[in-house]
């Protein structure tokens, strides 16, 4: 998952920095010090999940979660308990009280992770970015995806998209009930598959 870090704390934002890397599964975009950078790096580059202070100059992060069109998975990292209430009125997937332990933020980026994945099979689509755009892409049209280098080539109903990403980081954007990972190098959608042999599946 794409995520990015919000917070004036330089302490803070080098916590969470440090907690994303040891994860594994979450990739950094940006570290913003405040609301409003954060504000503009979220139109260039959206991202699945938001780690946010509140208490910040010119814009708390509450007023950010606001103001967004397309609002990521919202975790809240503060140092004061009495936002809570005010935070679960902007539906935020979690509340992390400062210092956070790393045990809680693993349960805090799972229940992301399951929101993200419920989501994804409600909506039938993901935004992938290619040739220098965001596309959205109807999974209903995909009907496998192979791996190219540091590139996915998405197979589709109207053509072929390549996107920058693993197949692992891929993998994760999809609905399980709709994929499997066939192997190292190939996803397919599973509506699509016809015979099945030992070594070799037709499409």
């Amino acid at each position: 998952m794409k995520c990015l870090v919000v917070d004036d704390e330089a302490l803070s934002r080098t916590f969470m920095e440090h907690f994303i890397a040891r994860h594994g599964g979450l990739e950094l975009v940006g570290s913003c010090e405040s609301a409003c950078e954060a504000a503009d790096v979220l139109k260039r580059e959206p991202v699945d999940l938001l780690f946010l202070d509140i208490e910040m100059p010119e814009m708390n992060g509450l007023e950010l979660v606001r103001s967004l069109e397309r609002c990521p998975q919202i975790i809240l990292v503060t140092a004061r308990k009495e936002y809570a209430l005010e935070a679960f009125e902007v539906a935020v997937t979690d509340y992390l009280l400062k210092p956070v332990r790393y045990t809680r933020f693993l349960q805090a980026v799972e229940r992301a992770e399951r929101q993200i994945r419920l989501a994804r099979q409600a909506s039938g689509h993901v935004f992938i970015r290619t040739e220098g755009r965001y596309v959205k892409l109807d999974l209903a049209t995909v009907q496998w995806i192979e791996a190219e280098g540091d590139y996915v080539l998405m197979h589709t109903d109207t053509g072929r998209h390549l996107v920058h990403s693993t197949m692992k980081a891929m993998a994760e954007r999809l609905p399980d009930d709709a994929f499997v990972r066939v192997h190292r190098s190939y996803i397919v959608r599973l509506d699509r598959v016809g015979d099945v042999a030992a070594t070799s599946l037709t499409i």
